[in-house]
Formats: structure tokens, C-alpha cells, sequence
């Protein structure tokens, strides 16, 4: 008898027009509310042609370090919604954008203002160093 999974830690996916059944951390279908999908084809509109500043987690769902950054990734879009735009390109659907931006390593997180890169983070760091890479370039929350 092999060693015993919980089931939680499986998912399925269609992928070529079959239903896998994977093991994985989370499901790479969900995002959190608040974190945009960035791919290939939107990353002009949404990184580019964004009026706030865009913090982009560039990941892959095979990716260990990937799963173990998510949470702060995920904790400082939901705190910085006012002054932030979070999203997450997975590398291995999107190629194109990680090479462009020289990406080797993952996970690497871009921070983006008036779509140019203006501070990069390679491997896993907790939010309050991420925090303070990407403070000088955000705006002041607004006051009521």
C-alpha cells in the first residue's frame, strides 16, 4: 500500500480536451478577488494601460516557492486595493511576456508603473519585505 493523499490536495482541469486530476496546492483556475489573470494577450491592456501601479507574480502551478509566496501575494492585494493592481501570469501558459521581461527564475514578482518595470523580486520573501520594495512607488491612499 503507497502512502495515502488526502484528497483535498487533488483538483481536475480540462487541458486538450480531457479532464486531469491533479495533485497540486490549489486549484490554478482560481484566483483570489482582487488578483487579475494576466496572459500573453491582456498584458498590454491590463499592465500597460493601467492608471494604478501593477505588482505582476509571475508563477507556475508546478512551482513549490510559487505556492508558498501566493498567500503574501494575496494578503497585500487585498490590503493595497486602493492603490495597487495585484495580478499573476503563470509562465508556462504565457511564455512570451516572461521572456520579454528576461523572467528565468520563478516565482519573480514585477512591479509595473505606467507599464514600465520598477522593481523586481526574485524567490520567495514575506509581504513586509515585499512592502517595502514597492512603497516608494505607490501613491498615498486617499482621504475621505
Amino acid at each position: 500500500m503507497g502512502i495515502m493523499i488526502p484528497e483535498e490536495r487533488f483538483y481536475t482541469r480540462q487541458r486538450n480536451g480531457r479532464t486531469e486530476r491533479r495533485k497540486g496546492f490549489s486549484k490554478p483556475d482560481k484566483l483570489m478577488t482582487g488578483i487579475t489573470e494576466i496572459n500573453d494577450d491582456n498584458f498590454d491592456a491590463e499592465v500597460s494601460g493601467s492608471d494604478a501601479p501593477v505588482l505582476l507574480d509571475f508563477w507556475a502551478e508546478w512551482c513549490h516557492p510559487c505556492h508558498m509566496i501566493a498567500p503574501e501575494v494575496e494578503a497585500i492585494a487585498e490590503a493595497e486595493s486602493s492603490r495597487l493592481k495585484v495580478g499573476k501570469l503563470n509562465v508556462d501558459n504565457s511564455p512570451n511576456t516572461a521572456g520579454r521581461f528576461g523572467v528565468f527564475s520563478i516565482p519573480t514578482l514585477l512591479l509595473f508603473v505606467d507599464g514600465e518595470e520598477k522593481a523586481r523580486m526574485v524567490g520567495v520573501r514575506r509581504r513586509e519585505a515585499i512592502l517595502e520594495e514597492i512603497q516608494p512607488f505607490l501613491a498615498a491612499p486617499a482621504t475621505a
